[in-house]
């Protein structure tokens, strides 16, 4: 967004919103800095507790996918 918003060979309006969107971008990253210092110190102070969550992949699974499952059946069958 920076680099749109100082783009020399942009139109002025097209320069403007991209100003106007990079200060949003900047405003959601310091709130987000904010709320990551924020929850940091509440697992340092006990207040919370960190939770690992676990990604579940269905679609390399042939018991899982149903184009893999019932492409054995087929061949199979």
């Amino acid at each position: 967004m920076e680099e749109q918003a100082g783009r020399v060979d942009a139109t002025d309006e097209h320069r403007e919103k991209a100003q106007q969107k990079l200060a949003v971008c900047f405003l959601q990253m310091d709130n987000l800095s904010q709320s990551l210092q924020e929850l940091i110190d509440d697992i340092y102070a006990g207040k919370m507790a960190h939770r690992t969550y676990r990604q579940f992949k269905m679609y390399n699974d042939p018991t899982m996918n149903p184009y893999l499952y019932k492409a054995q059946q087929r061949l199979a069958g």
